[in-house]
């Protein structure tokens, strides 16, 4: 019985890395990848796990499965075809889901994030090699879906840092922040800095000083040589440079940013699609098909969709749609208990736990808010609506670490000693 939960372990793992890993197979109808054989997999390799009593708080949120609904039915509003690739994608999604939810109290959460921790860096490690082998130093972005686990790198050093010795903490750091930022994934950015600001009560002063260096060293070489394609990715983000009007861009046409310029342009007709369709939006992967139609004339880098899902929501599923999904993203964002988790991790003693949930919950989200409409940001969904079961918080531990606050010159876990002078 041990051996086939270790096999579920992996396969529940594999499963969910094979949608970083970029491998599949393009047709008329849809991309062929693994996860969907995969999911059947799980589905299989689980039903003898599956309890006749459903564990509690394993099934999916109301929300979430009327959000899947509205998206389904408003694909088969734009066409059959497209009604049945969405739905057979959802099904796919809720196939693995379901049996991960109801049989991951029965096995061993640990072994679990090892195999999947180990295979995100594989998928990093293969997707780096690849650029280098192909010359491209800096700006690792080339291959669609391996981009997406540099993610997932600033998650893996949070839950590493509770876990690793001291003198791991700071490699670990250095390493996970170069090939971050090396990268060139904005997104990745964005998590990178929330992982550094949740994890400060787990980082020594040596650690601290030594990003501190880090950081200013890269600030210096974007100073330096602004025109490098690292110092680009950095303006992007910080001061994004648009076109006065992009609607007279043409396909000779240069601009200082594709994707924001990309952004700027789908908000723009996305708005204007909204207004004529408020209540139930265009229809389901319609925005490409009317965009494609009315502004042919564009550069075709403009015509790639909406890469931020909220939005993609509101003007293609209508507010009946975004209801549903803002309302699922705030419970999820509710159970997370945002109120006393900042004022813990303002005095230090968070739980790892905590911050393990917060980061990922940043994740997620923040993939969500640039990344286009694809099975991973309903994966990303509905990690971050039942984040309480994937990563539970220890209350034990959180009551101790607050009982100890009212002890003086006692020393806690994190670093910090309570009624005295605060040190590492």
């Amino acid at each position: 019985m041990a051996a086939r939960l270790r096999f579920i372990e992996f396969l529940y793992a594999t499963t969910l890395a094979s949608l970083f890993s970029g491998i599949g197979y393009d047709t008329a109808f849809a991309k062929i990848r693994p996860f969907e054989f995969l999911a059947c997999l799980c589905a299989l390799f689980a039903l003898p796990l599956l309890a006749r009593r459903v564990p509690r708080g394993a099934l999916l949120p109301l929300p979430v499965l009327a959000f899947f609904a509205v998206h389904v039915i408003s694909a088969f509003a734009v066409n059959s075809s497209n009604g049945a690739r969405e739905l057979i994608q959802i099904a796919a999604v809720c196939l693995f889901v379901f049996p991960f939810l109801l049989t991951f109290e029965r096995l061993d959460r640990r072994a679990f994030f090892r195999f999947f921790a180990a295979e995100i860096v594989i998928i990093v490690a293969v997707n780096v090699g690849w650029h280098l082998w192909n010359g491209h130093t800096f700006g690792w972005k080339l291959l669609n879906d391996p981009k997406s686990a540099f993610l997932l790198l600033p998650v893996l050093l949070v839950a590493a840092l509770g876990t690793r010795r001291p003198h791991h903490v700071v490699p670990l750091t250095l390493l996970t922040l170069v090939v971050v930022v090396m990268s060139g994934e904005r997104k990745a950015y964005l998590v990178a800095l929330v992982a550094l600001v949740i994890s400060y009560g787990l980082l020594n002063w040596r650690t601290v000083a030594t990003v501190a260096l880090a950081v200013g060293a890269v600030g210096l070489f974007v100073l330096y040589d602004p025109n490098t394609y690292l110092a680009h990715q950095v303006f992007s983000l910080l001061a994004p440079d648009l076109p006065t009007n992009i609607l007279e861009l043409s396909p000779t046409s240069t601009v200082e940013s594709l994707s924001n310029t990309e952004r700027a342009f789908v908000f723009q007709i996305g708005t204007q699609q909204f207004l004529l369709h408020p209540i139930l939006g265009v229809g389901t992967n319609n925005f490409d098909t009317i965009t494609a139609a009315l502004y042919s004339f564009l550069p075709a880098y403009l015509l790639v969709g909406i890469h931020n899902e909220f939005f993609r929501v509101l003007v293609e599923n209508g507010l009946v749609g975004f209801v549903l999904y803002f309302y699922a993203w705030a419970s999820a964002f509710v159970r997370i208990k945002p109120a006393g988790l900042a004022r813990r991790l303002f005095l230090g003693f968070a739980d790892a736990q905590e911050r393990i949930r917060l980061c990922l919950f940043s994740a997620c989200l923040i993939y969500c808010l640039f990344e286009s409409s694809k099975t991973l940001t309903f994966i990303a969904l509905v990690i971050a609506s039942r984040i309480d079961l994937l990563v539970p918080m220890h209350a034990k531990n959180i009551a101790i670490a607050v009982a100890r606050t009212a002890v003086p010159g006692k020393r806690l876990r994190v670093g910090y000693r309570v009624g005295g002078e605060a040190r590492p």
